[in-house]
């Protein structure tokens, strides 16, 4: 972190079934965002969109979008 203090960086997706209560790890295709924490997602549609956060060397302002239908993250020249 770029405080010194130390944090774990995932790069999984999950999705909660709101019926079962179960997680379902989503294993997409495509070039999914780095690993990353301390980042906003926000679900319009189909579509999951990952925004910014913090790797362990800096603040990032990078935006990724998730088609949740397809189950492939979307390549960035078709944004």
């Amino acid at each position: 972190s770029l405080n010194g203090q130390k944090f774990k960086l995932f790069d999984d997706l999950w999705k909660l079934d709101m019926e079962t209560h179960v997680w379902e790890k989503l294993d997409g295709c495509g070039q999914a965002p780095s690993p990353r924490s301390g980042h906003r997602m926000v679900c319009i549609g189909d579509q999951l969109l990952v925004y910014g956060g913090m790797s362990s060397e800096k603040h990032l302002d990078d935006l990724h979008v998730f088609d949740l239908a397809a189950r492939r993250w979307v390549p960035r020249q078709a944004l």
